[in-house]
């Protein structure tokens, strides 16, 4: 299976940061010029990307999107740990929403086997479903951990 390139997850990470933080800020935060950050995240065959700065561009994006790609095609999952809240509200919230992205697993998946076919797109985005629904899950359980009485 073909994967997109860690670095182009970086870079729309980069262009539409949840930090509200510009791609020019970015750059200043980790520490490269704006136009030798671009160029290293594009692959231009000019310049490869500085793996090292990872943790940096996550911290400077406050996006998620680069780890949850590296869990996906590693096999693995990624997983933010909410805050522990104490109370049975927190948990309901989180038991809906797995039970949301489960069902829209299922719809990406049902639209993909209709033709009997699934096809190397198809398959990246179930997916990336399966690991929102395993995400969701384990959020209800740590929700479940913290709301408990020992």
């Amino acid at each position: 299976m073909q994967f997109e390139p860690l670095s182009l997850v970086v870079h729309r990470a980069v262009l539409n940061a949840p930090s509200g933080l510009k791609a020019s800020q970015i750059a200043e935060q980790v520490g490269r010029p704006y136009r030798v950050m671009i160029a290293e995240l594009l692959h231009d065959g000019t310049r490869k990307p500085d793996m090292d700065l990872l943790v940096p561009y996550l911290h400077a994006t406050g996006s998620d999107e680069p780890l949850k790609h590296l869990a996906r095609v590693t096999g693995t999952v990624f997983l933010r740990l909410p805050d522990a809240e104490s109370g049975m509200e927190p948990i309901t919230q989180e038991m809906a929403d797995s039970v949301k992205r489960f069902g829209e697993m299922l719809s990406v998946l049902g639209k993909s086997i209709e033709d009997g076919v699934i096809t190397p797109r198809e398959a990246l985005a179930i997916n990336k479903e399966g690991h929102e629904v395993i995400a969701a899950v384990l959020r209800v359980l740590k929700r479940t951990e913290a709301a408990a009485d020992y």
